[in-house]
């Protein structure tokens, strides 16, 4: 059983290691299209795998389950469930987000909630009904949670069902850990997500930016939650839209 989490290497070639309480704190995953964000958020759902770890991914976009499958697309990979989607193990009940809440908290399992075959609408109910059922329950072992295209629940400005996703990823991000729960919000832009839940985010894995806005905002990031200077934002700023697939600032 693994002691520490595994996710690459740094510059130096030394292990980039994570401590197993990882499990309960938060991350920002945040990088354009094709940077390597949701690979890093898998690369840690992985090593918590083999920790004995259990975790949740809320997946919209339907690509987690490729953690069941072996790198040549046979079957092996990782034990984790499917619930919904293409490749379910079992068929998701779009209105019972709450109910699935319990099943799953009742077990140490990794287990991906596939949301892909429904709508934005469905999307957005059935994540806050899930987070939350989660927020009155609390865990025997912590359970990490990943959220891709966090901007779909969190968006800077929420309309319609977006609030009430909004509060309830809020509220499991900011008072999470007292009930045992992590949080990883996996997006392509930092303008996006709403800021107040973006600043909750404890460390951020920051991968290729380009736009102007969206490097303004993490500056926001590294001054508010990180505590940096501005001076000492810059070389973080300026290498961001260099920076390669995979490579990211922690």
């Amino acid at each position: 059983m693994k002691k520490e989490l595994e996710l690459g290497s740094l510059s130096s070639g030394a292990k980039f290691l994570l401590p197993l309480d990882a499990a309960t704190h938060t991350f920002g995953f945040i990088g354009i299209r094709g940077a390597g964000k949701t690979v890093a958020a898998t690369v840690m759902a992985e090593e918590m795998c083999e920790a004995g770890l259990p975790w949740i991914a809320l997946d919209p976009i339907g690509v987690w389950w490729g953690l069941r499958a072996n790198p040549d697309g046979t079957p092996g990979g990782y034990p984790v469930v499917i619930i919904g989607g293409e490749h379910a193990d079992i068929q998701l009940e779009k209105d019972a987000g709450a109910k699935l809440a319990d099943t799953i908290l009742q077990e140490n399992i990794a287990c991906v909630i596939d949301l892909s075959r429904e709508s934005k609408t469905t999307w957005r109910k059935f994540v806050a009904d899930f987070c939350d059922r989660m927020m009155e329950l609390r865990p025997e072992i912590p359970r990490h949670v990943f959220l891709e295209e966090a901007p779909e629940f969190i968006p800077q400005r929420p309309m319609g069902e977006q609030k009430r996703s909004l509060a309830a990823v809020d509220r499991i991000t900011r008072l999470g850990r007292n009930n045992g729960y992590g949080m990883s919000l996996i997006s392509q832009r930092y303008a996006t997500v709403q800021k107040d839940v973006l600043t909750q985010c404890e460390s951020l894995f920051a991968g290729r930016m380009i736009g102007k806005p969206d490097r303004d905002t993490c500056h926001d990031w590294m001054v508010e939650a990180a505590g940096l200077s501005d001076k000492e934002t810059d070389r973080f700023l300026q290498s961001m839209p260099h920076l390669e697939n995979g490579q990211f600032w922690f």
